[in-house]
């Protein structure tokens, strides 16, 4: 399905960027409320070299793409948005703790359960 495509992307940017730190990635799900009801909230985080602002302004951007070199072609987080959107829900960008880039994924849930769950990949 879309999601698990979007999912899949996430976590091959992550890992991608994670070469370039310790490597490590960390995924986090949690369960917040949002203006409309439950949501979930899935966190895609890295240890790479992060994001400058500049680019971070254009990630959403078709075609557009932060990464140096290689065949990478600036598709992955205009779907991601694309898809999450098409679910209700939206694509953030932040910081990691882990001190490279935070990629969150936010969509409306009904009975999502209660409590994080977390794993370092």
């Amino acid at each position: 399905t879309a999601l698990v495509r979007m999912l899949s992307n996430l976590l091959d940017n992550a890992a991608t960027a994670a070469r370039s730190g310790g490597g490590r990635v960390r995924v986090t799900l949690q369960r917040q409320e949002g203006p409309t009801g439950p949501e979930g909230v899935l966190i895609v985080e890295d240890d790479g070299p992060g994001m400058d602002r500049a680019t971070a302004e254009r990630a959403f951007e078709p075609f557009f793409s932060g990464w140096p070199s290689g065949p990478r072609v600036g598709l992955g987080l205009p779907l991601a948005q694309a898809i999450a959107v098409g679910h209700g829900g939206r694509v953030e960008l932040g910081d990691s703790g882990l001190g490279g880039v935070a990629v969150r994924v936010v969509l409306p849930q009904e009975g999502v359960g209660s409590g994080p769950v977390e794993g370092v990949l």
